[in-house]
């Protein structure tokens, strides 16, 4: 992982990563960097959010306030937001931006919720 800007947004150089989510969405001054690790542990820089999770992801998805993760379970955590992510363990895919999130599950079905978030018609 390579990393410019301040010095606090860059990850250690001695860790391996498999997946990286960078909100670059200039809404905010603080912008954050999120990534985990090849053991499935979060990691996180710059804009520090409340609590970095324990547990072993597979996906992470950041914007603004918002970030999101599905587990290796397949369930989906959030934090940065006032409103629970839906219950279940098949989730494949995760966006997260500002005040909303959406995810896919393994059947297709797309869901999405938040503080903003626009009701998917059938």
């Amino acid at each position: 992982m390579q990393c410019w800007g301040g010095s606090g947004y860059c990850a250690p150089d001695d860790m391996t990563f498999t997946k990286v989510s960078v909100d670059k969405s200039g809404q905010y001054s603080y912008p954050s960097t999120w990534a985990i690790d090849t053991a499935g542990q979060l990691h996180q820089w710059g804009f520090s959010y409340e609590v970095t999770p324990a547990g072993t992801y597979k996906e992470i998805a950041s914007g603004g306030n918002v970030a999101c993760a599905i587990t290796t379970a397949g369930s989906l955590e959030c934090w940065g937001m006032d409103q629970d992510p839906p219950a279940g363990s098949n989730f494949v895919k995760v966006v997260a931006d500002t005040d909303q999130a959406c995810a896919l599950t393994t059947d297709g079905r797309l869901t999405c919720w938040g503080l903003t978030y626009i009701p998917l018609s059938n």
